[in-house]
């Protein structure tokens, strides 16, 4: 990628795309002309290789889509390609087939619900709704609410007129909605949108109808089926109790360090291991990459390794392994260092910093394992004072009833 800021600058790019073009044809390596002339610093150290895209993936560059699909066989190049961003040349690194209709039916129905059809689909819902819940609307209190609109509104600021007594805006059916209600309900909704304050108004009051409508839907669903109700109040209560078990267990355990290290003095048989190391694992897609983080590594700078390995798209895994955990280590030398090996593709770099003997972990190698421990153990006890707190009563006839009933099913 050559890019192209302004109009002075337009021959000197065409120029040079042409002559790297004219390089690449006479047998210069593409990840070296990559690293000379590309202009794209998130790329041009991995051989300019962009992430796989689709069919529209690259919508705003249809000219840069266009010639990348037309490259028929890997390592085939383009004629240079001219885009809003600058010059590009483009070369194909492998053609992905699509995937299975199971893989690809979570993104075919996210495309389908934003597809203008869906959209007039939904409205003629809304519309039949509104008819079969006999929908009245005020004209009056409408307009008057709608030219309170202005861009306060679209920045979640916007507040209703005080003292004024609450007016008719709605009815569906017998029951009766005022503007006070819908001014509570644009306070729930604070969000800022890319939108003329009028045109916002008059989303949140489809909204705000929409959503009344779909609360009389409900009713009548729970009302001619009643297991409906059921699980409604089911998945009300599991999120009630995950809420409760959030803030009485998971969170007190989490956050309670010094818990944790009197647990773990206390269990100190249960966190026992063999033989492992203290390393640091990172994969890298090119040897070129690897060699640049062992450099980075050998020099210890932390905060220049993290850089490049964001910047790389490269994959680093720290913690705790044992010898047959991970590949990479059968090929590599048992012992502190740092060492590069490749398998299946793929460059590893191990920075192997300790090999700790079979024996107690410490209580940083083994924490995560205590917290989970602690939390299990909380738990137990809190409900030991639950059960002691709230007794329960069991009427076994009738348990036995129930039993009964539901095997003779």
């Amino acid at each position: 990628m050559v890019r192209t800021r302004s109009e002075q600058e337009m021959e000197a790019s065409r120029n040079t795309i042409f002559n790297v073009y004219e390089q690449l044809q006479g047998g210069v390596s593409w990840n070296e002309a990559c690293k000379q002339y590309s202009e794209d610093p998130a790329t041009k150290d991995q051989g300019g290789k962009l992430r796989p895209f689709g069919a529209g993936g690259m919508g705003a560059v249809p000219e840069f889509e266009k010639a990348a699909f037309e490259l028929q066989k890997v390592g085939d190049i383009s004629d240079p390609v001219k885009t809003q961003y600058g010059w590009h040349i483009i070369r194909l690194e492998r053609k992905i087939p699509l995937a299975s209709y199971e893989a690809l039916n979570a993104s075919l129905k996210a495309r389908v619900a934003r597809d203008e059809r869906t959209s007039l689909s939904r409205q003629a819902l809304q519309d039949k709704l509104r008819k079969r819940f006999g929908y009245q609307e005020n004209q009056v209190t409408r307009e008057r609410v709608f030219s309170l609109a202005d861009s306060s509104l679209l920045q979640g600021k916007w507040t209703a007129p005080s003292g004024t007594t609450a007016q008719p805006m709605f009815n569906l059916g017998k029951k009766g909605f005022t503007d006070r209600d819908f001014f509570g309900y644009i306070k729930t909704s604070p969000r800022q949108q890319p939108a003329p304050p009028l045109k916002y108004m008059e989303q949140l009051y489809n909204n705000f109808v929409e959503l009344n409508i779909m609360e009389l839907v409900e009713e009548g669903i729970i009302k001619e089926t009643p297991t409906y109700s059921y699980l409604l109040k089911e998945y009300y209560e599991g999120i009630l109790l995950f809420e409760i078990m959030e803030k009485e267990v998971w969170n007190k355990a989490a956050n309670d360090s010094t818990g944790q290290q009197a647990f773990f003095q206390r269990n100190l048989a249960k966190y026992q291991a063999t033989e492992r190391a203290r390393a640091v694992v990172y994969e890298a897609s090119s040897r070129e990459t690897l060699t640049t983080l062992e450099r980075l590594v050998r020099a210890g700078d932390e905060r220049k390794i993290q850089e490049f390995v964001i910047e790389s798209k490269s994959k680093m895994e720290a913690g705790y392994f044992k010898k047959d955990e991970k590949e990479v280590f059968g090929k590599i030398a048992w012992a502190k260092g740092v060492y590069s090996a490749e398998n299946k593709g793929i460059y590893y770099l191990a920075w192997i910093k300790d090999i700790l003997p079979a024996g107690t972990m410490s209580f940083e190698e083994a924490r995560p394992a205590i917290i989970s421990d602690y939390q299990a153990d909380m738990e137990k006890k809190w409900l030991e004072q639950l059960k002691k707190k709230y007794s329960v009563k069991v009427n076994e006839k009738g348990k036995q009833h129930v039993i009964q009933t539901l095997q003779s099913k």
